[in-house]
């Protein structure tokens, strides 16, 4: 092989390593990323609430 196709299998390979890593995590982790998302959406909502409250 020529170093190029060495370099974009290298590449590949990466891209696929990094991709189950990210993949593990999240279903590892899905139920606190869900409930992570729901406290930052109730955070943003607070956050809109008291913007209104301040424009009366």
């Amino acid at each position: 092989m020529n170093k190029d196709k060495l370099d974009t299998v290298s590449k590949k390979q990466k891209a696929e390593a990094v991709s189950q890593a990210m993949k593990l995590i999240i279903d590892f982790n899905g139920s606190q990323l869900k409930e992570i998302k729901r406290f930052v959406d109730t955070l943003l909502q607070i956050r809109q609430q008291q913007g209104r409250k301040d424009e009366e």
